[in-house]
């Protein structure tokens, strides 16, 4: 008898597509099903009825996951849920955003991409629903940093330059330019903008000014993310920018 962790790429590997995309969306069914029930878990706190003290002790023990990842994880279903099939990235974009913004930044984005938007349209499409709307209240008080309109407008140049580079190098004119070079420079050139934009204030000191945010004030979306535990607060939220 064969082996089943052998047996069943086997078995896959026969089947149609069609077979194997009804067992996708059947996954993605039962997925959405376990994240739920997950959240009532801990909204209940129904983890103590089965013998665990804390919503982190029954991730760790249940699920081998930190009670952060967990939530994340909830948060990013409760958002599918709420507003439609998303791809993971982008409902992690769309939590960043003001509740009461996330429904008309869904409905511009899905105008203009379709169906699979993308977490760059979703934070494109809040920058600008933001911008119209005088900007989002921020998290601390007195004369806490903004992000500079600069961020977005490079990023959205820089994506125009990969646009328009691609173009030249598939014209004949391009032959003594080294393609792979410059299409490289400008994707790592959009990369290190991207991720260099501030997310949220410093989580040490709030828009101040310290060492840890080399006296800016701010901080990226991963350095935010990789915060010690000590920073790490449920009212978090109100420091993303």
């Amino acid at each position: 008898m064969p082996n089943i962790e052998t047996a069943r790429p086997q078995v896959l590997a026969s089947r149609s597509y069609n077979q194997l995309d009804g067992i996708v969306k059947a996954s993605l069914e039962q997925a959405m099903e376990f994240m739920m029930a997950l959240s009532e878990i801990k909204r209940r706190k129904l983890y103590t009825e089965g013998g665990f003290t804390t919503w982190a002790d029954y991730c760790k023990t249940r699920l081998n996951w930190t009670p952060q990842w967990a939530n994340s994880q909830i948060q990013i279903a409760q958002l599918q849920q709420r507003h439609g099939n998303m791809s993971g990235r982008a409902a992690l974009a769309l939590q960043h955003i003001d509740e009461d913004k996330q429904a008309e930044v869904v409905k511009i984005a899905r105008e203009r991409q379709g169906s699979d938007i993308t977490a760059p349209m979703i934070q494109d499409v809040a920058e600008e629903v933001t911008s119209m709307q005088g900007g989002k209240a921020e998290g601390g008080s007195g004369n806490t940093p903004k992000v500079s309109p600069l961020w977005h407008d490079t990023i959205l140049a820089l994506r125009a330059a990969l646009v328009t580079a691609g173009k030249l190098i598939e014209s004949d004119q391009a032959v003594h330019i080294d393609r792979n070079y410059v299409m490289t420079m400008i994707k790592n050139a959009g990369v290190e903008v991207s991720q260099g934009k501030p997310h949220a204030l410093c989580y040490g000191c709030k828009g101040r000014g310290c060492d840890r945010c080399r006296d800016a004030g701010l901080m990226t979306a991963a350095q935010w993310k990789n915060r010690p535990i000590e920073f790490q607060a449920p009212d978090d939220e109100k420091w993303v920018i």
